[in-house]
């Protein structure tokens, strides 16, 4: 099995590795799934699903593999189950043998389905990190599928700070324990006859929606794939998503320099040709402020929605959730029903959670077909410098390491 976890450079030039340092960084979390036992969670009958993590063990269900800190598997709206949404055996690998992850999708129109997550928690012990390059290898099923009717879309991988308190990670919007929280899709817009797009979603530590943040920004983003000539392509072309081979991707993410300041990043790279770029992201964004029924200040203490039971300063229990301030910037009128958010970033909240997989839109087959297909990711690599994709020249991981934490901020 090859598996680093926080490894310091020092440890790769005092054992004598050569690692290009401009390639491949310091390796934070990487993984080619070549265990030496297969791993598979039986999928339950919609609505039981399986959530696992430390502080939430499920009786009956296997512990993540190693290294993982949690997973999910979304209950199955089939009659008779199919195949388990993830599954880590020799079905899908990459090379000439080994193992890879496969995770299968079940078409199903009445909801978000086919929800498998691998979650893997960075720097369990430290507030995470400032920059995160994520790579994986992915292969579609030769004539994968995409909805007509509507326009589907799949998430592949998302980053996030998590709070590591216990909470349940798999609570992500609003009021969750993500914030911030990036996420990455495929999409079919214009019920799936558009061209393939990557579709980037975001959610700032205070702001889930960063168009309501200080200063705003787009919720998200679409980025349709280009061939050189800038003609947009699609999942099937020769060298694209779906044509049945491995293709890597690579995604950066990079949190602003303070809170507020629209300076953070998120790029996409497509075996190796960059696909997407953004630099004016403030995931790290200031805490709520809100004029009180005196007029005066008042900013966010507890994430909470708001209500009148909350509403500075009429409402009964409005201390639990504000504090007067002296905050230069302008507060905005209390709005209810609306999340209101804090900064609890201090020190600033960094990237310290990853997790690949994720739910669909993507009814592809009529419901009583019971229809499904498959994905599957092999050589995941998390870093804080660039890794690019795998050279033959790359060298083994060396194997049996001290892990050691040598990350500073």
């Amino acid at each position: 099995m090859k598996k680093v976890i926080l490894l310091a450079t020092a440890v790769f030039i005092l054992m004598g590795v050569s690692f290009p340092i401009n390639s491949y960084g310091a390796i934070l979390f990487e993984d080619n799934f070549d265990y030496p036992y297969d791993w598979s969670p039986k999928q339950k009958k919609y609505p039981d699903s399986i959530e696992y993590w430390p502080a939430n063990k499920v009786v009956g269900a296997p512990p993540p593999p190693a290294g993982y800190f949690c997973y999910r598997v979304g209950g199955s709206m089939f009659t008779h189950v199919g195949h388990n949404t993830l599954c880590i055996d020799s079905t899908n690998h990459r090379g000439t043998s080994g193992k890879g992850l496969t995770v299968w999708n079940e078409s199903d129109d009445r909801f978000w389905a086919s929800d498998g997550i691998l979650g893997i928690l960075l720097d369990p012990n430290g507030n995470g990190y400032e920059k995160l390059y994520i790579r994986f290898y992915m292969k579609f099923q030769p004539g994968w599928k995409w909805n007509t009717s509507n326009s589907p879309q799949q998430k592949m991988v998302r980053a996030s700070h998590y709070s590591n308190d216990g909470g349940n990670p798999f609570s992500f919007f609003q009021l969750g324990n993500h914030h911030p929280i990036w996420i990455a899709d495929l999409a079919k817009w214009e019920k799936g006859t558009d061209p393939i797009a990557y579709f980037a979603s975001y959610g700032y530590e205070n702001s889930g929606n960063p168009s309501l943040a200080v200063p705003p920004h787009q919720d998200n983003t679409n980025y349709f794939f280009q061939d050189k000539k800038g003609n947009k392509v699609d999942f099937w072309n020769n060298g694209m998503i779906g044509d049945g081979n491995w293709h890597c991707w690579e995604f950066y993410l990079k949190m602003n320099s303070a809170i507020g300041v629209p300076d953070g990043e998120q790029k996409f790279w497509y075996d190796g040709k960059l696909v997407a770029e953004m630099k004016d992201l403030a995931w790290s964004d200031e805490t709520s402020v809100v004029k009180g029924t005196n007029g005066n200040k008042y900013c966010c203490i507890l994430r909470h929605q708001a209500s009148e039971n909350n509403r500075p300063i009429t409402g009964t229990g409005w201390r639990k959730y504000w504090q007067l301030t002296g905050n230069k910037r302008q507060g905005g009128e209390w709005v209810p029903n609306t999340y209101y958010g804090l900064s609890s970033s201090n020190p600033r909240s960094f990237w310290n959670f990853v997790a690949i997989g994720g739910n669909n839109f993507n009814a592809f087959a009529p419901n009583d077909k019971e229809a499904e297909q498959w994905y599957a990711i092999d050589d995941l690599v998390i870093a804080d410098e660039y890794i690019g994709p795998e050279k033959n020249e790359k060298p083994a991981s060396p194997k049996n390491l001290h892990m050691i934490d040598s990350h500073k901020h």
